[in-house]
C-alpha cells in the first residue's frame, strides 16, 4: 500500500534503474548498476530497499526473476521526475543570480540574460515593440544584444533563418540584491494588471516552488498579456514576478533598489509592507515582499501582434558591455512613431 511517496533517494534511484531495463531485474544487477553512479550498496542492502518499495505499491516480484514497476510505481517515478525538474528551475534562476558581477560603481560585469528567438524577418517588428516597452518602464533593462542565425547563445544554436534578441533578465536585480548581502526567496510569477500607469494586483500567478518551468515561460500565451493597451492608455497586463525578504532589510532594499533605477534599470513594481499582501500576494508576518517586471516583456509586446516567438528565461551570464540600448538599433523614422503614451509609475517614483 502507498505511504506517501518515495522518502529515500536510494530508492528512487533503484525505481529508475527498474524502468530504465524495463524488464523484471534482481537485487545483484540493481547493485552492480547503483555502484556505476557512485552508489555503493551491498546485495542485502539492495534487497531491503527491494522489500521497503514491496510494501509501498511501488514494485512487485515476478517470480525469481526480479521486480517490475507497478502502476503505481510508474506514477511515483514521474512525479518525482516533476520534482526534479521543479527543483531545478528555481536553483538555476537562484544560481545565475549568484553569479551576477555587474557593479554599480563602474557599471560593467556579468548580467543574466534570456533569450527570444523569432523570424528574420519579423527583426524591426520586434525591436520597435521592445524599445517602446522599454521607453514606457516596463522592462529590467533598456540594454539588449543580437544573436545572428547559426550564432549560439550559451547552449542554444538561433536556426540560420531566425534571429535572437537578449535581455536583461529579473534575475540580474535579485544577483545585485545577493551582492548586497540581502537574501530573497521567490515565491510567485504572474501576471499584473496596470491601471492608470500604476500597478495594481496579480490577476494569475504560478508559485515558484510548483512548477517545471519558470512561471514567466508558463504564463507566455496568447491573450495572457495586454501590454499595448498600457503603452497606449496605461491600462493592461503584465508579466512579473514576487520575492519575498526578511524585514529588517527593508531600508536597505528600499535604498539599493531606489539607487539602481536612479543609474537605469527599471521594472521595480513596488516594495510591500511587512506582513502585508503585495500586489494581493501574502507575505508571512516577518517579511515584505518586492514585485519586479519579468524582463522579457518588451519581446512579449510583439507576440500579441502575431510574431512567433520561442522564449528561454534566465539562460546565461552575460558581458554588459556587450549590450546596447535597443534605441540605437531602431530606424530613427520608426522610434518617432512608437511613443508610448505614458511610463509605468515605479516603486521609486512613486516614493518621491
Amino acid at each position: 500500500m502507498l505511504n506517501g511517496g518515495v522518502d529515500n533517494k536510494t530508492r528512487l534511484e533503484v525505481l529508475r534503474l527498474i524502468a530504465e531495463l524495463d524488464n523484471p531485474v534482481g537485487a545483484e544487477t540493481i547493485a552492480g548498476r547503483l555502484s556505476d553512479r557512485g552508489i555503493h550498496l551491498t546485495v542485502d542492502a539492495v534487497r531491503y530497499h527491494l522489500r521497503v518499495l514491496d510494501e509501498q505499491g511501488f514494485t512487485s516480484r515476478v517470480g525469481n526473476r526480479g521486480r517490475i514497476l507497478t502502476g503505481d510505481g510508474w506514477t511515483e517515478l514521474q512525479q518525482s521526475l516533476v520534482d526534479t525538474r521543479m527543483r531545478y528551475g528555481l536553483a538555476r534562476h537562484e544560481s545565475l543570480a549568484q553569479q551576477v558581477s555587474f557593479d554599480l560603481d563602474t557599471f560593467s560585469g556579468q548580467v543574466v540574460g534570456s533569450l527570444a528567438v523569432f523570424p528574420s524577418e519579423q527583426l524591426e517588428r520586434v525591436l520597435s515593440c521592445a524599445a517602446r516597452a522599454c521607453r514606457a518602464g516596463i522592462c529590467v533593462s533598456d540594454r539588449v544584444a543580437l544573436v545572428k542565425g547559426g550564432e549560439k547563445f550559451g547552449g542554444v544554436l538561433v536556426p540560420p533563418d531566425k534571429v535572437g534578441i537578449v535581455l536583461v533578465s529579473t534575475a540580474t536585480i535579485d544577483g545585485i540584491l545577493l551582492s548586497h548581502g540581502l537574501l530573497f526567496r521567490l515565491i510567485f510569477g504572474g501576471l499584473v494588471e496596470v491601471a492608470a500607469w500604476h500597478p495594481y494586483r496579480f490577476v494569475d500567478v504560478v508559485d515558484y516552488g510548483h512548477a517545471s518551468r519558470d512561471p514567466v515561460e508558463i504564463l507566455i500565451r496568447p491573450g495572457s498579456t495586454r501590454l499595448h493597451d498600457i503603452l497606449e492608455k496605461g491600462h493592461g497586463i503584465l508579466l512579473a514576478d514576487v520575492r519575498e525578504m526578511v524585514s529588517t532589510a527593508r531600508e536597505r532594499v528600499r535604498c539599493l533598489l531606489g539607487g539602481i533605477e536612479r543609474r537605469g534599470f527599471r521594472g521595480v513594481l513596488m516594495i510591500g509592507e511587512v506582513g502585508q499582501p503585495i500586489l494581493g500576494i501574502p507575505v508571512h508576518g516577518h517579511t515584505f515582499g518586492v514585485a519586479v517586471v519579468a524582463g522579457i516583456n518588451p519581446i512579449v509586446a510583439s507576440c500579441e501582434l502575431g510574431v512567433p516567438a520561442e522564449f528561454l528565461v534566465n539562460e546565461i551570464l552575460v558581458d554588459y558591455a556587450s549590450l546596447e540600448p535597443v534605441d540605437l538599433l531602431v530606424p530613427e523614422s520608426v522610434r518617432m512613431q512608437g511613443r508610448a503614451g505614458g511610463a509605468l509609475l515605479t516603486r521609486a517614483e512613486a516614493a518621491g
